[in-house]
C-alpha cells in the first residue's frame, strides 16, 4: 500500500470514529493544514494555524506544539455560534508516519 493510500484510509477512519454522545477526532499536518475536521464529511486541506479563539489564543499552534512535544492536553476557548463560547480540553498526539497531529475532543 502506498503512503497516500494509507493516509486516505486514515482520513476515513478518523472521520468515522466516535465515542460517547459527542466524542470526535480530527487531525492537522505538522505544518498546520487540516486533514480531518471534527468528523465532518468534507475533506480537509484548509490551513488552520491562523485559527484564533475568542480570547486571542492561536489554539491550533498550541495543538501542534503539544503534539510535536510528545502529546498532551490543551485547554482553550472556542467560539460555538454567534453568542456562545466554551472552554475545551483537547488531547493531542503526533502520528509520525503520516506527519499528523491527531486530536480528540468531547
Amino acid at each position: 500500500m502506498t503512503l497516500e493510500k494509507a493516509k486516505e484510509l486514515g482520513v476515513d477512519l478518523l472521520r468515522g470514529l466516535r465515542y460517547g454522545a459527542d466524542g470526535y477526532f480530527w487531525a492537522d499536518t505538522t505544518e498546520g493544514v487540516n486533514v480531518v475536521l471534527y468528523g465532518q464529511n468534507r475533506r480537509g486541506g484548509a490551513e488552520s494555524v491562523g485559527r484564533q479563539g475568542p480570547k486571542g489564543t492561536f489554539y491550533v499552534k498550541e495543538f501542534l506544539a503539544k503534539g510535536k512535544a510528545g502529546g498532551g492536553y490543551v485547554e482553550y476557548w472556542f467560539e460555538e455560534g454567534t453568542n456562545h463560547s466554551a472552554t475545551q480540553a483537547i488531547l493531542r498526539a503526533l502520528f509520525k508516519p503520516f506527519g499528523w497531529v491527531v486530536g480528540s475532543g468531547y
